[in-house]
């Protein structure tokens, strides 16, 4: 999905050694699903866009856990998942009739997932602003479950999980799933200017708590 202009800017943001996409990808993707779900059937696909219950059940029944560990990661908040994941199926019912299959269900899934959870961001930063500064539990709740990963897979994503969800939303979409910035712009309907800036402060974070930042820094 990146382009070479996208690759071009993200090599400006951070021109030195950014954080290797491939431990971004190895500690974010679902150890359990990454890899082994299948697309759903175009039949399938074809039916639930015509309102047939069953085979949409088929395509939440696929996708869940996938969709699930996405908006985890973004949010670190089971209760905002759950809801999160009941505002992306229905979104996605009320739009299969209007899908045309230019990408994979999958993809088109993850796009409305990560939309979906920035509008949960965008409400909270509003209610934050009235309710004044707010402690929040850094821990992520998911480690628990993946204690066979590599503790560097471990490290990555304990340091995910402190940077603010704005920040750790692009470093998701760009470093692990290849969104170019126009792209991921899109998705949060903010200006490409400010995902440069957003993951060339994500990236130096990420970068001095793995103990990665050789002196260079990085520039948006």
């Amino acid at each position: 999905m990146e382009s070479a202009k996208g690759r071009d800017l993200v090599s400006a943001a951070c021109p030195d050694g950014a954080l290797p996409r491939d431990r971004v990808r190895a500690a974010t993707e679902p150890v359990a699903t990454a890899g082994s779900v299948d697309e759903v059937a175009r039949p399938v696909v074809l039916a639930a866009a015509g309102g047939d219950g069953e085979a949409f059940a088929v395509i939440m029944r696929t996708y869940a856990p996938r969709l699930r560990a996405t908006a985890h990661q973004v949010l670190r908040d089971d209760q905002l998942v759950d809801d999160v994941l009941q505002d992306v199926f229905i979104a996605a019912y009320r739009g299969l009739p209007r899908f045309r299959g230019d990408a994979a269900l999958s993809t088109w899934l993850h796009r409305i997932t990560y939309t979906t959870c920035a509008q949960y961001l965008r409400r909270a930063r509003r209610r934050a602003q009235f309710a004044g500064p707010a402690t929040s539990d850094q821990r992520d709740p998911g480690v628990a479950d993946h204690a066979e990963v590599l503790g560097d897979r471990q490290r990555v994503r304990d340091a995910l999980g402190r940077l603010p969800a704005e920040q750790r939303i692009v470093v998701l979409l760009v470093d692990r799933d290849g969104y170019d910035y126009r792209a991921a712009a899109k998705v949060l309907r903010i200006p490409r200017g400010t995902v440069a800036s957003r993951l060339s402060v994500a990236r130096t974070h990420l970068r001095e708590a793995l103990g990665l930042d050789d002196g260079h820094g990085s520039e948006a």
